[in-house]
C-alpha cells in the first residue's frame, strides 16, 4: 500500500542495525533505505496502519539525518579511535614557551 516516501539519497552505515531487536521493523527500515537509494517507490506492508507509516517514516529520517554518512563521517573526524597512535610529546620533556599559543584576550 501507498504511504510515506524517503527523500532521496538517504544512507547510514552498513554496519548500522537500529532496529536489529525488532526484526519486522528492520526489513522496512532496510527497504525504506532502499528506495532512498534506488528511487523507486516504497510499497509498505498491509499489516502496518497508515498512522504507523507515517511516525515509521519521520523516525527512519530522523535516524538517517543522525546517522548518515556525512555527519558520522564529521563526527568521527573529531575523534581518535582506541587503536590510534597517540604522538604527542612525552610528559617529561619539557614544553617550549614559544610553541605555546598566546592566550586569550581579557574579555
Amino acid at each position: 500500500p501507498p504511504g510515506p516516501q524517503p527523500p532521496a539519497g538517504l544512507s547510514v552505515p552498513s554496519s548500522l542495525k537500529p532496529y536489529s531487536a525488532r526484526p519486522e521493523k528492520q526489513t522496512r527500515f532496510d527497504a525504506w533505505l532502499e528506495s532512498s537509494r534506488t528511487g523507486r517507490p516504497l510499497s509498505w506492508p498491509a499489516a502496518v496502519a497508515a498512522q504507523t507509516r507515517v511516525a515509521e517514516a519521520s523516525e527512519f529520517e530522523k535516524v538517517c539525518l543522525l546517522f548518515g554518512r556525512p555527519q558520522h563521517a564529521l563526527i568521527a573526524a573529531r575523534f581518535t579511535s582506541a587503536g590510534a597512535e597517540f604522538t604527542a610529546k612525552p610528559r617529561d620533556e619539557a614544553a617550549d614557551p614559544d610553541e605555546l599559543p598566546p592566550p586569550p584576550p581579557p574579555v
